[in-house]
């Protein structure tokens, strides 16, 4: 009888040791990145995040252009219409991202900060889709997180010789966030 409840209690530790630790891997995000790395579904395609932050996400959560200045033009940041007097102007200059100097020959892709600081983002090129997969490492929104202030934008890169040419559309896929989709021409 004592080898039985011993062996009871080593299969029920066991079970849940196991289940500790399928939850942990989903929480910080190795599912989703061992799924993105063995099956991408699609060519992986380099991306840079060329600024974490800068003006605030007011109007739509993905804008793409090859162009910084139509990037600028569509994020529609009233903070960023004028440049204010000094001393404001370089702290203004880096939020609305006037500093900023890409390589040519470049796909912009002005999106949504995740609320979680703890994520990776790819690039997957399916066919003539360009997908943005944000793979989220925080179990739950951040406590406090309907008290933060509008989200604000990311700038990313991603090389346009490793793209096709003629239209393609581009494509958030985040699970806190909407699943938005633009279409942008590359020369």
């Amino acid at each position: 009888m004592r080898g039985r409840e011993l062996r009871s209690w080593l299969l029920l530790v066991a079970a849940v040791l196991v289940g500790v630790v399928c939850w942990q891997l989903t929480v910080w995000g190795m599912v989703d990145r061992a799924a993105v790395a063995l099956f991408p579904g699609g060519t992986p395609v380099p991306l840079t995040e060329i600024r974490p932050a800068g003006p605030v996400a007011r109007t739509q959560p993905l804008i793409a252009s090859t162009s910084m200045e139509v990037i600028r033009h569509r994020i529609a940041d009233p903070v960023c219409a004028s440049p204010p007097q000094p001393p404001w102007l370089q702290a203004w200059a880096v939020h609305c991202w006037r500093d900023v100097q890409t390589p040519p020959g470049t796909l912009l892709i002005a999106t949504v900060s995740p609320f979680c600081n703890n994520y990776e983002r790819v690039a997957i090129l399916r066919g003539n889709t360009l997908v943005i997969r944000v793979i989220d490492r925080c179990p739950d929104p951040p406590i406090g997180y309907r008290a933060l202030g509008q989200p604000t934008y990311a700038l990313l890169g991603v090389p346009a010789d490793h793209l096709p040419k003629g239209k393609i559309a581009v494509q958030l896929d985040d699970d806190r966030a909407e699943r938005t989709t633009v279409s942008v021409a590359l020369p």
